[in-house]
């Protein structure tokens, strides 16, 4: 029985359930062979992870509620000027998709507890007067949802594949399956690549911006 490479990623995305990284290593080697350098490269940032927050595409940020440490070990809401708490809020994921899934995968609470590092973290320690560890609480299913945006964007390469007939044969694709595929224009298949990064304040670094520095000390 022929196996067509194309048609096979197709089935793994449609009854995906939970092993994202065999799905994204296929897809990255398919679009390697196919010499689809955007898409490849796509694949590779989500497999490896993306260096910075910054440069995390617009999917991959998340929206949450600042919290920190007290005393007895719990988390406690924050009280900061709003623009900083707006400014908090809201943080680009780098891990690689397999740690997003490893998260998604435990059982234990319905949210993810984001360390704030640095100097933030240091600079808000300054700002209630209090040695402690802040943390930006997030629901799981922002995580999960970054995954599923991710399968979904392989599958529909897989479907407009499929219809201009490229689906390859076991693990090899002819000349004529490359040449047409690089005369596909990219956000025909990945709109995800398209959106690029968004252009916000990065929060978890080494370096605090002057804005949040700003918004922390005008705190009363």
């Amino acid at each position: 029985m022929t196996v067509h490479p194309i048609l096979e990623l197709q089935e793994d995305c449609i009854n995906y359930s939970g092993n994202a990284t065999n799905i994204l290593r296929k897809a990255y080697a398919y679009s390697r062979k196919l010499q689809l350098t955007e898409f490849s490269k796509w694949l590779d940032l989500e497999m490896r992870g993306y260096d910075k927050p910054s440069n995390a595409p617009a999917y991959r940020w998340i929206h949450g509620v600042v919290q920190a440490l007290s005393y007895n070990n719990k988390l406690i809401p924050v009280q900061l000027p709003s623009d900083c708490l707006n400014m908090l809020s809201s943080v680009g994921l780098t891990q690689p998709i397999s740690e997003l899934s490893t998260i998604v995968g435990k059982d234990e609470t319905g949210t993810v507890h984001i360390p704030f590092q640095g100097d933030v973290n240091a600079e808000l320690c300054k700002a209630v007067n209090m040695e402690t560890q802040f943390y930006l609480v997030v629901g799981k299913e922002q995580l999960k949802s970054i995954i599923d945006s991710v399968i979904d964007s392989i599958l529909k390469w897989t479907l407009l594949f499929e219809e201009e007939g490229i689906v390859g044969k076991e693990l090899t694709f002819s000349k004529e399956d490359t040449d047409k595929a690089k005369s596909i224009p990219p956000e025909k298949y990945n709109p995800l690549v398209i959106n690029g990064n968004v252009n916000t304040i990065m929060i978890q670094n080494d370096t605090i911006s002057s804005t949040l520095k700003s918004a922390v000390c005008s705190k009363s």
